[in-house]
């Protein structure tokens, strides 16, 4: 979809289905999302920002008590077409679902993961939002074997996880793509918001 309203950046939102929080490839899937888009060393920002297709690039595999998403974003440079942003994506997607991940990459993303994880509940009103959240979610003992979990997975957890719902059948592409200053931006369509 493409969603043309009045802004300054341009960006491509990449949205796949994933399990619900509780699927045992949700842990494969939140070390894949820090794989595919999560700082410099990530792959969406080797083939992205590096190349000077976008400004910037995210992934993260979100979870909740349902099937929710696995998110890539980009910030589409301005010199730079939207579609070849789009299509720039599936280089590095196709490239996890094909390839184990090895060596230094799993072993980073693994260590990152489970850092962010424990430092978001770095404080006693952390921590009991953390329980209350995870308590309504599925339960308070998530949170004390997510660690473990996240050891425990392996290059071939996050490829199979990648071929598994990285995958076209499940994909959403939006567009956000504000019309030119002093263009009139498309009008919504009648009996709902654009």
């Amino acid at each position: 979809f493409r969603l043309r309203k009045p802004g300054d950046t341009r960006l491509v939102l990449t949205p796949w289905k994933n399990p619900a929080m509780e699927h045992p490839d949700s842990y494969a899937l939140d070390v894949l999302g820090l794989i595919l888009g999560h700082g410099r060393t990530s792959r969406l920002h080797r083939a992205l920002v590096e190349t000077g297709l976008a400004t910037e690039a995210d992934a993260a595999n979100e979870t909740a008590r349902d099937p929710f998403l696995v998110i890539a974003l980009a910030t589409v440079a301005p010199d730079r077409q939207l579609a070849e942003v789009e299509a720039a994506i599936q280089d590095p997607v196709a490239r996890l679902r094909r390839d184990p991940v090895w060596g230094a990459e799993l072993r980073r993303a693994k260590k990152q993961v489970e850092a962010g994880f424990l430092y978001s509940k770095d404080s006693i009103q952390s921590l009991s939002h953390q329980l209350g959240y995870y308590e309504t979610i599925a339960s308070w003992r998530y949170l004390e074997a997510y660690p473990d979990r996240i050891r425990a997975v392996t290059a071939e957890d996050v490829r199979r996880a990648a071929e598994t719902y990285l995958v076209e059948e499940t994909r959403t592409v939006g567009w956000f793509d504000p019309p030119e200053p002093g263009a009139a931006a498309t009008p919504a369509p009648t009996g709902g918001a654009a």
